[in-house]
């Protein structure tokens, strides 16, 4: 769920490794760092297409759930079902957008969040379907918060 844009907005590329994934991946660049948005382009089905030629910073990353399960803290059952639950939670927030047809300028689904909350806070009398898909996307970020 980072590689998807759904917790990670962006990933950095590092000034020594930026010729190397601008070969792989398109990125945005100045003063030799560089960064791409989530969604990733390399994410398919079946994993990451670039996993051996990776950022740096996608090769370091562990949310807090995976060091939670690696530190015995959490079991890898209950870790599965809280991504379940996020995907879920995802899932509904998306539908929500949808059916209230809220035009988003981001694909990725972390920076529709950062509009979301932008235009909520510009309305002077939100209506309730705003205040709740709000309310949703506040539930989910706070799953991501204490489990991942």
């Amino acid at each position: 769920m980072c590689c998807n844009g759904t917790s990670v907005g962006f990933v950095k590329v590092e000034r020594f490794e930026t010729e190397k994934i601008q070969n792989v991946l398109d990125i945005e660049t100045e003063n030799g760092k560089g960064f791409f948005l989530q969604p990733c382009s390399k994410l398919n089905s079946c994993g990451c297409e670039i996993y051996n030629e990776r950022p740096k910073q996608c090769a370091n990353f562990q949310c807090n759930l995976l060091r939670s399960v690696r530190e015995n803290k959490t079991n890898i059952h209950d870790a599965l079902q809280i991504v379940e639950k996020a995907k879920r939670k995802k899932q509904t927030i998306e539908e929500m957008i949808q059916s209230q047809q809220i035009n988003l300028n981001s694909n990725s689904f972390y920076f529709k969040g950062c509009e979301l909350r932008s235009k909520y806070k510009k309305q002077s009398n939100p209506s309730t379907k705003w205040k709740n898909l709000i309310d949703e996307i506040e539930k989910l970020n706070n799953l991501f918060s204490e489990n991942t």
